[in-house]
């Protein structure tokens, strides 16, 4: 088939999903790395911690009100430090699976795209399984960071909820859109 007959759709979301595939692979591979990060920067962050309360308590009486907002920012940040390095052991050993978890299954999706970028014809089926399969895992990754770290969880999987929308507008799209351009290769 001459390239120039390939829809625009095909091209749109192929390109879409090879992008959100890839961050996907790449977000896997660190997340399972978190835990192992983490453990290493523990003493830069308790530092942190520790300094960012002393600036607290030297600045806490007699505030005019821009300073104790700049002051009431810093304890927000604090707590989200100390959420951080307090994460329950669970949830770390979560990480490292759901990290491994991510990779396969956005390791397929970005193979899919790439075939649908090529007109490949099973490349529909293949994405048709993908996009549902990256939803779901988004969904449930999102469920078990909020019961383990409640709503900062959701500052931290708010890449994953963008994500998650597109791929439920590509999946509308890809379902939706004629795949005659496919089934002239099939045999």
């Amino acid at each position: 088939m001459d390239t120039t007959k390939k829809p625009g759709w095909v091209t749109a979301v192929g390109i879409i999903a090879i992008v959100l595939s890839g961050f996907g692979v790449m977000g896997g591979f660190q997340e399972s790395l978190t835990p192992i990060m983490l453990e290493a920067q523990r003493a830069e962050y308790e530092m942190i911690i520790e300094e960012f309360n002393q600036l607290t308590e030297e600045n806490g009486q007699h505030l005019s009100p821009e300073d104790q907002q700049v002051n009431d920012i810093i304890q927000t940040f604090t707590q989200f430090l100390e959420n951080i390095l307090n994460m329950p052991e669970w949830f770390l050993n979560w990480l490292i699976l759901s990290g491994i978890i991510s990779m396969l299954i956005h390791g397929f999706y970005l193979f899919a795209a790439i075939w649908l970028m090529q007109l490949k014809p099973y490349a529909p089926r293949y994405l048709a399984i993908a996009l549902p399969l990256s939803i779901a895992f988004a969904i449930t990754r999102t469920i078990i960071a909020v019961q383990a770290l409640d709503t900062l969880a959701l500052l931290m999987m708010g890449g994953t909820l963008f994500a998650m929308t597109v791929e439920v507008i590509l999946f509308i799209v890809l379902l939706s859109k004629d795949k005659s351009a496919f089934k002239q290769f099939e045999a």
